[in-house]
């Protein structure tokens, strides 16, 4: 009997037969697997909440939360979830809020967590009906935009309006001691040239001087109303005004030609009357041969407006 079992043992196993009992093999384990993973299993999947967009009035925290529910699933749907397990993200700035949380209520959202994690069975069971996400209330505060626009124009154009920003102010948020001592921001810098065109557009805040205060807009808008403009003249009479008691005043010249720019449309408009320029004689100084004179009236719709002549000569008569 020994001898046959030495004989047996010196039979060389072949190779071929080797292969063919390993594919059996891992074709039982697969089946196996298949017949194991098709089978309806209830597991608890735990499912990271990411937190952004933080309302800017609120101050929150936690960057992360954790979504906690039981489903019943085939094994292949169960080990999707656990090994390819996605994270859902949470806008808070459409969260509900109670005096200190803002509350992401589980039942509202489970048709989109269902979508998120492509669950298909409705057999899924939350452990909580509401997530409550801690926050702390900043304090807000109205602040002025100032303009660092630029505008040069094309020669022949201008306008009668400064550029306007729109909103002129913004609110901002933070702590009391962050935000007390800022009652203006700036937009970045813009060179507008050559200009002769209505304008419009968006402009950035320039933020980088102010930190950790919360911005409730980072842009705003400006417009322009540009105009062709052109030059006009008018010649005004001047009036002394102030004379010394018993003396009368002649000038020379007796008129200035007023230098000004107007619009187009509103060049007609213009007459002399809408002009007033004088000379005080108690701005003379000892010695003093000549009057300054000065306009101190025209229309609001002209700009750059000037005089021809800077000095007027006088001779004092008396009575």
């Amino acid at each position: 009997m020994p001898r046959k079992i030495k004989r047996l043992s010196k039979i060389p196993f072949k190779r071929k037969n080797l292969k063919a009992f390993s594919f059996f093999l891992v074709f039982a384990v697969f089946i196996w697997l298949i017949v194991q993973f098709s089978k309806d299993y209830e597991q608890t999947i735990s499912v990271p909440l990411i937190l952004e967009n933080s309302p800017k009035d609120k101050l929150v925290e936690k960057k992360q939360e954790v979504l906690r529910f039981s489903v019943q699933e085939n094994g292949f749907s169960l080990a999707w979830l656990k090994l390819f397990n996605s994270s859902i993200k949470v806008d808070l700035e459409n969260l509900p809020a109670s005096k200190s949380n803002l509350l992401y209520i589980i039942p509202q959202q489970k048709d989109s967590i269902k979508q998120i994690l492509n669950i298909k069975t409705n057999n899924i069971r939350f452990l909580e009906d509401t997530i409550a996400i801690p926050f702390l209330q900043k304090s807000t505060k109205k602040i002025a935009v100032k303009s660092s626009i630029k505008v040069s124009y094309a020669p022949g154009y201008s306008s009668q309006k400064p550029l306007a920003i729109l909103p002129d102010s913004i609110k901002i948020s933070g702590s009391i001691k962050n935000i007390d001592t800022i009652s203006e921001i700036f937009t970045e810098e813009l060179n507008l040239k050559n200009i002769k065109a209505d304008q419009k557009g968006s402009v950035a805040l320039d933020t980088t001087t102010i930190s950790q205060v919360s911005f409730y807009r980072t842009k705003v808008d400006y417009t322009l109303d540009v105009e062709k403009f052109t030059e006009g003249r008018v010649e005004v009479p001047i009036e002394v005004i102030n004379n010394p008691e018993n003396t009368d005043i002649s000038i020379f010249p007796k008129k200035v030609v007023v230098i000004f720019s107007v619009s187009l449309k509103d060049f007609e408009l213009i007459s002399k009357n809408d002009f007033s320029v004088i000379c005080d004689f108690s701005e003379i100084e000892k010695e003093q041969n000549f009057i300054i004179p000065k306009l101190i009236k025209q229309p609001k719709f002209i700009s750059d407006a000037r005089l021809n002549i800077n000095k007027v000569q006088f001779i004092i008569k008396r009575k």
